[in-house]
């Protein structure tokens, strides 16, 4: 997880220990552990990584039918036949 850049320097509150903390690089794993995880950038979520890998894949060039059960779609009932 990444620190927001703009809270580098600046001096946060843990509202678990009640005492304030300046933002340093390399002390991610300790403000993780004492709260402050609003100081860290949002990471892409994995459906929307999903959803952008199945946006690029192929179409199939099969027609797909509605019908649940496979079944071909005939005017006919099966009886008729």
């Amino acid at each position: 997880m990444k620190i927001k850049k703009e809270l580098i320097g600046s001096k946060v509150k843990s509202q678990i220990l009640n005492r304030y903390f300046t933002i340093e690089l390399g002390k991610e794993e300790f403000y993780i552990q004492i709260g402050l995880l609003h100081i860290f950038e949002p990471s892409e979520s994995k459906i929307k990584m999903i959803k952008k890998d199945a946006e690029t894949g192929k179409k199939s060039d099969k027609h797909n039918d509605s019908d649940s059960d496979r079944a071909q779609d005939s005017d006919k009932s099966i009886l008729a036949l």
